[in-house]
């Protein structure tokens, strides 16, 4: 801003004519009211975004900048993808996890890899191990359950023949 100085011209008495006469290119500046950021210039109250996790509002009370930082939960999926313009990687796919061997099962869905072996994604659970497949040989469970079920007979038939020879 140029100062500027009006002076009133003297052989024009009669007429009110005025002279602008620029004395100076000094700048007066007063510092402005507000927070400054990357050479821009933010007025109290107002919010701006340094990127898309980063959101900041000039404090009017400080005339600072307060930020706060967007963070992210790991995604659900093991094929996240992040858009440059969202601060969060999103699932294009939906939620899913990985065998062992690299295929890739959506959550809900059963894969089998051999005749005897079954893989889901785990249910409740975050971070890596959400998107590691569980996989199981259903013979072993079958044979398991096989053997939990003797055994259960065998306790009661012995329950029974205790029974038997008490009354006996």
């Amino acid at each position: 801003m140029a100062i500027l100085v009006l002076l009133i011209c003297g052989l024009c008495a009669g007429s009110n004519a005025v002279d602008i006469h620029v004395i100076s290119n000094t700048k007066l500046s007063t510092p402005p009211q507000g927070c400054q950021w990357n050479g821009k210039w933010y007025m109290p109250g107002e919010e701006m975004q340094k990127n898309p996790c980063e959101h900041c509002t000039c404090d009017p009370g400080t005339a600072q900048l307060i930020c706060y930082v967007i963070d992210c939960a790991m995604p659900p999926c093991v094929d996240a993808v992040q858009a440059p313009d969202q601060c969060c990687a999103v699932c294009p796919n939906g939620a899913n996890c990985r065998t062992k061997n690299g295929t890739v099962i959506k959550a809900g869905h059963a894969y089998k890899p051999d005749l005897f072996t079954t893989c889901r994604c785990p249910e409740n659970r975050f971070g890596f191990e959400a998107t590691t497949a569980i996989c199981y040989d259903e013979h072993m469970l079958v044979s398991h359950a096989s053997r939990s079920f003797a055994a259960v007979l065998v306790s009661i038939v012995s329950v029974l023949v205790a029974l038997v020879v008490s009354t006996v």
